[in-house]
């Protein structure tokens, strides 16, 4: 597969020092992992004798796992050319989980792949505890996005290709939102592969930009569950709408499914978005950002 050359504002700033280009992979070692399993890929130069130098610019530098949404074929989602657009807008979540990303200090490659890992674990900002929280992923197909970036030495320019997307398997989550008479509708199905083990649990969320949030408050729904694999357990919850004064209203959700063994982190934020249909036409609407 031709190589996809991430170019976006923000990935990766060259300070040239000669006319050389450095260009490096960032692959997964494989193609899917399991629940529990660490996920391993490496960063790998692919012009040889090309010395270069990477270093953060901020905090948050690193590969970021950004979520494919489960309507988008990953064997195909590098020919795309909205890609770019698609990850610019969820990697720049605001104060919504940007994915779950692995912190890469500064690191010099001489022509040898460099390696790391995430163990497959989200972190989010509680509103009711009003502390940073860790849990298990979903399920689903992932994208490996270095963000943040300065490079000297030769320039760099990282690569995405079929590799680059991997699939991390766990418990399945899918929502279904609308928008009706002032009010959300917000189905999530929950569901684990065939030849796992079933899951009992307390599903919880949290809607932070319900009315009630504006005064200081959060909405709580809390249900117990019981998940048996190859089947859907599917929970609806409804809420106000929040008229912010400008376009459709959007929502947030923030869930945990709490077990004995670990605790589970999902959810989604909604973002407006423009875009060109197959007509040419101007289009706009609003997207779900799943992670």
């Amino acid at each position: 597969m031709i190589l996809f050359t991430v170019f976006i504002a923000s990935f990766v700033v060259s300070s040239v020092q000669g006319s050389r280009v450095a260009y490096m992979a960032v692959r997964a070692d494989k193609a899917s992992y399991e629940m529990g399993e660490n996920v391993t890929f490496t960063l790998t130069p692919l012009s040889p004798g090309a010395k270069c130098t990477l270093q953060g610019y901020s905090s948050n530098s690193g590969i970021t796992m950004l979520r494919l949404p489960d309507d988008i074929d990953p064997e195909t989602y590098l020919d795309d050319e909205q890609v770019l657009v698609n990850i610019s807008m969820w990697s720049h979540g605001g104060s919504f989980p940007q994915g779950p990303y692995v912190a890469i200090p500064s690191i010099t490659t001489n022509g040898e792949p460099l390696s790391f890992s995430w163990n497959g674990t989200i972190s989010t900002f509680d509103p009711v505890t009003g502390n940073v929280t860790w849990g298990q992923a979903s399920a689903g197909y992932y994208i490996l996005c270095p963000v943040n970036f300065l490079s000297s030495g030769s320039a760099t320019k990282l690569m995405l290709d079929r590799s680059s997307i991997f699939y991390l398997d766990g418990l399945r989550v899918a929502f279904d939102v609308t928008y009706i008479g002032g009010n959300f509708s917000v189905r999530a199905d929950l569901s684990l592969g065939e030849g796992t083990e079933g899951i009992d649990g307390m599903f919880s969320t949290v809607v932070p930009d319900h009315t009630e949030y504006q005064e200081g408050n959060v909405t709580l729904f809390n249900e117990t569950v019981h998940l048996v694999p190859g089947s859907t357990t599917s929970i609806t919850i409804e809420y106000p709408g929040v008229d912010m004064g400008y376009g459709p209203p959007t929502t947030n959700l923030l869930c945990y499914l709490y077990t004995g063994e670990r605790t589970f982190t999902f959810g989604f934020y909604q973002s407006y978005y423009s875009d060109v249909n197959p007509d040419g036409e101007q289009v706009a609407g609003v997207r779900n950002v799943q992670y």
